[in-house]
């Protein structure tokens, strides 16, 4: 396994689907590694990260915390728009909607394009 950067854990999103100019966050968080002294740049440390990171993946070591709280501002979070997936069931719209009308005052929903165009899974 080769690592180039932790930003390519995140899932791959084909190009295809750039028009929807969405923004996505991928928190990645693991047991970390005493910091030295000189800093993050410190080669022993640049040097022992990856390895560190893919023995934490491998053995399932997570990090010592059971939740991690992340401030969002209220202004751009107002400004959301939420596309559901197009296999999304009417109670998950419902508890969307819910969940705009509590955290925001502006928040939009709308329906996927492909909403009916594609079939249904074998659950």
């Amino acid at each position: 396994m080769q690592i180039q950067k932790v930003g390519d854990l995140a899932a791959y999103k084909h190009k295809y689907w750039e028009f929807q100019q969405e923004y996505r966050f991928v928190l990645f968080i693991l047991p970390s590694l005493p910091i030295p002294e000189r800093g993050l740049s410190d080669e022993a440390y640049v040097t022992q990260l990856p390895n560190h990171i893919i023995h934490c993946m491998m053995s399932r070591i997570g990090p010592p915390i059971d939740y991690l709280d992340v401030d969002i501002n209220p202004e751009v979070l107002d400004h959301i728009i939420v596309t559901l997936g197009p296999l999304c069931t009417e109670g998950d719209r419902l508890i969307v909607e819910a969940l705009l009308r509590q955290y925001t005052q502006s928040g939009k929903l709308q329906q996927s394009k492909l909403t009916g165009t594609i079939r249904h899974p074998i659950r």
